[in-house]
């Protein structure tokens, strides 16, 4: 038999999690006029100071207009993902691109697509067995982010 209070406390201690309120200092991430993530201040001044082709101003991280078409931009991205990295700022590298944007204005490491505010889209398959049995996936504890 299904125990729907355990289930329904199981969603709620899910949800409460999954809907963190956004910090209020973000600084936009913005490419070709669109924003694409939303970084904390210190993290939009290391890739300012660090990589050429970013301007941080007026509470926005911007990529230079140099960077105007999809190849530029990823590797803009690129070197930003790889700088954060070198530093610790990333973990959990994939060598995993995914893309920006909708439609794609670049692509970027997995790994580097959560500390600079960019979302991301996953699949997640439960299911029913019987009548009274249901299978829920639950992330393996061996990944970096998120565990478990």
């Amino acid at each position: 038999m299904i125990d729907f209070a355990r289930l329904q406390r199981l969603v709620e201690r899910l949800q409460t999690r999954a809907q963190q309120p956004v910090p209020a200092n973000l600084v936009l991430l913005i490419t070709a006029d669109v924003q694409i993530g939303q970084v904390q201040p210190a993290l939009a001044r290391f890739i300012a100071q660090r990589v050429r082709g970013f301007e941080w101003t007026d509470g926005t991280l911007a990529m230079s207009r140099g960077a105007c078409d999809f190849d530029s931009r990823s590797a803009l991205l690129a070197e930003a993902a790889a700088r954060l990295r070198e530093t610790g700022m990333v973990r959990g590298w994939r060598d995993e691109q995914l893309a920006v944007g909708k439609p794609a204005l670049a692509t970027l490491e997995r790994a580097a697509c959560r500390p600079l505010g960019i979302t991301t889209e996953a699949v997640h398959l439960n299911a029913y067995v019987t009548a009274d049995a249901l299978i829920v996936a639950r992330r393996s504890a061996l990944k970096q982010i998120d565990p478990g």
